[in-house]
């Protein structure tokens, strides 16, 4: 996973955003290739250290999502088990932001241990709808739909399973239209653990691999891949 862009032929090339700097030697040593915990492969390891000044350990695409635009994100995350997650507070593992607090996001509820997905903008109260409990060892499948635009046109949808892609020709998982998605500059996703909690000396580890981003949800899957 470079930390810079390059020619083209690299899916990890997209993200050339980074949150957490890293080390002065300039490499982010918060993300790492791992084997698959669940299934084969190598997947991306992501630790997030409590004590660390910047809690964002995350990796972003570029800000290239105008007004008027509607993206959709396909992505899979897992916990591996309690001694590597154990959640104090809020844990966001992705979402869509502009200047502020997140236009959409996945995150995990510690009082509940389950996921969940937040629509909001910047002036919102914010809306969080349960999506399932947390399946530790179990890979989660997300796809997020936004349309970027202020009130009445805004609109977000989720589609969430455990184990496999969801099937986004049906209803989604959760729902929300009418609301501002737009908070008056270009967006952009960001992926990894922020943690909104700080406790001394503990960290939190998650994997991911598969990401796609595309006008429909069924096209993001395609790009993200097969597990």
């Amino acid at each position: 996973m470079p930390e810079q862009t390059t020619s083209g032929a690299d899916k990890w090339d997209m993200f050339n955003n980074t949150l957490y700097p890293g080390a002065s030697n300039g490499v982010n040593e918060r993300f790492s290739a791992v084997a698959n915990p669940n299934g084969s492969g190598v997947v991306i390891r992501n630790q997030n250290l409590l004590s660390d000044g910047e809690n964002h350990t995350t990796v972003g695409t570029s800000r290239d999502l105008p007004n008027g635009s509607t993206e959709c994100s396909a992505f899979r995350w897992l916990w591996k088990d309690t001694t590597e997650f154990n959640p104090v507070g809020w844990n966001l593992v992705w979402q869509l932001q502009m200047s502020g607090s997140p236009i959409v996001a996945i995150s995990v509820d510690e009082s509940t241990n389950n996921w969940f997905f937040k629509s909001r903008n910047g002036s919102d109260s914010g809306i969080n709808h349960t999506l399932g409990p947390v399946q530790y060892g179990q890979w989660a499948y997300f796809v997020a739909c936004t349309h970027l635009a202020d009130a009445p046109n805004g609109w977000t949808k989720v589609w969430y399973r455990n184990g496999s892609w969801p099937d986004v020709s049906a209803s989604p998982s959760y729902e929300r239209s009418g609301h501002d998605t737009y908070q008056g500059e270009t967006g952009h996703n960001t992926i990894g653990i922020y943690a909104g909690s700080d406790v001394a000396g503990v960290s939190y580890y998650g994997y991911f691999d598969r990401y796609g981003r595309a006008t429909t949800p069924a096209r993001a899957i395609d790009i993200a891949g097969n597990p």
